[in-house]
C-alpha cells in the first residue's frame, strides 16, 4: 500500500474464477454465472457476513460510499459456503469527512436513475455521506436479493435500511435486527 505520495494505491487479493472473471452478487442474481445460491439460510449467511464486515468498517470510522451488487464479490469456501467480499473502495472516506452533495435538478434526476443505491438524503444534499447512507445502500442490495429470491425475511431486513434518514438503522443496529429474527422466519 502507498498512501504517502501519488500515485496512491492498494494491492489486494484478486477475486475471480479460472477465466479471471469475478463472480459478483449482480452476476449471481442475473444468473450470468454457474454459481447458484438458493435457500433463505444461504442468503441470510451472506447478508450477515456483509453486515458484519460493514460494522467493522464503520467501527474504524470509515464509509464505503458505493455499496452495490457489482461491488460485492461472492467467494466459495472449501466447505461450500458462500461469502461476500466488499470491493472497490475508490469512494471510501472517513466518517467525519463524508461529503454533502450539491446537485442541480438534472443531476439529481440522473443520480436517482443511474445511482439508485445512493441514499436520497445524499442526492438531495440534506445530509453528508454517513453510516446511515451506507446502510441505505445495503438495504438496496438486500431488496434486490428479496426480488430475486422471494425470501420474506430479506424484505423485512431491507425495510429497516430503507427508512427515512431519521428512523433508519445503523449497520450495528441492523446486525442486531438480523440476529433477533424469529427462528421461524429463517426458513
Amino acid at each position: 500500500m502507498n498512501i504517502t505520495e501519488k500515485p496512491y494505491f492498494i494491492v489486494t487479493q484478486y477475486y475471480g474464477n479460472e477465466s479471471f472473471q469475478p463472480i459478483t452478487l449482480q452476476t449471481v442474481i442475473r444468473q450470468d454465472t454457474s454459481v447458484s445460491i438458493s435457500g433463505c439460510e444461504h442468503w441470510l449467511h451472506i447478508i450477515t457476513q456483509l453486515i458484519d464486515g460493514l460494522c467493522s468498517l464503520h467501527g474504524k470510522q470509515m464509509l464505503h460510499n458505493d455499496i452495490k451488487n457489482d461491488n460485492i464479490v461472492i467467494i466459495c469456501s472449501s466447505k461450500g459456503l458462500f461469502s461476500p467480499v466488499l470491493v472497490d473502495y475508490g469512494k471510501a472516506c472517513l466518517v467525519n469527512e463524508g461529503k454533502r452533495k450539491i446537485l442541480s435538478r438534472n443531476e439529481k434526476a440522473k443520480y436517482y436513475k443511474e445511482h439508485y443505491h445512493i441514499a436520497p438524503e445524499v442526492i438531495e444534499g440534506t445530509h453528508p455521506q454517513s453510516i446511515k447512507s451506507d446502510t441505505y445502500s445495503v438495504g438496496v442490495v438486500i431488496a434486490s436479493l428479496y426480488k430475486h429470491s422471494k425470501h420474506l425475511p430479506l424484505k423485512e431486513i431491507a425495510k429497516h435500511c430503507l427508512k427515512p434518514f431519521s428512523t433508519r438503522c445503523t449497520s450495528a443496529e441492523l446486525f442486531s435486527i438480523i440476529f433477533n429474527l424469529p427462528v421461524e422466519q429463517l426458513k
